[in-house]
């Protein structure tokens, strides 16, 4: 049957969607974490690949230590958009925890997709410094940092992580200069 569906029919079921998102969302807002994400699994119930649900899900399920979930989650979202710098920052962070045996893909491969990305690349440099600096590669670790404070010269944390990797790296008079 090729009968265009009834005007308005198409979007039914997104609505109701997107409501269940918001509504974690503003539990999230609340500091509410087990109703945010009964909301988000109610969201992926209607459709299983809504990718702001996912990748809600994969940062809750990181902050809870939830590791494998959250690598999943975000990975299943960064198959439905590839260019989600988000699911991929969430994979990268979940795969860090994880056992190599365990992960989908090398957390580096992750930060280096996020990078790749047009909407946020200092998020991806964060990440890549993060590794570099897990696995004591302080130099590169360094040049990470300095790339994300670059790319986003108003993120703290980018500034606290690039000073941390200054004093791990043996440049305690940088990092002394940069903590002023």
């Amino acid at each position: 049957d090729r009968t265009p569906p009834p005007a308005g029919a198409a979007n039914t079921a997104a609505p109701a969607i997107e409501e269940l998102y918001l509504q974690g969302v503003k539990h999230e807002e609340r500091i509410e974490p087990g109703p945010a994400h009964a909301a988000y699994e109610k969201a992926l119930a209607a459709d299983p690949g809504y990718c702001f649900a996912l990748v809600a899900l994969a940062r809750l399920d990181l902050e809870r230590g939830n590791y494998a979930l959250a690598a999943e989650q975000a990975r299943k979202a960064a198959e439905r958009d590839p260019g989600n710098s988000m699911a991929w920052y969430y994979l990268g962070l979940a795969s860090m925890e994880l056992p190599e045996d365990q992960r989908a893909m090398g957390p580096i491969d992750a930060a280096y997709k996020v990078i790749a990305s047009l909407d946020n690349p200092a998020l991806g440099h964060d990440l890549a410094g993060r590794i570099h600096k897990r696995g004591g590669r302080y130099a590169d670790a360094v040049r990470e940092f300095q790339k994300a404070v670059a790319e986003g010269p108003r993120d703290p944390r980018a500034e606290d992580n690039l000073i941390a990797a200054l004093y791990a790296a043996g440049n305690g008079k940088d990092a002394n200069l940069r903590a002023m």
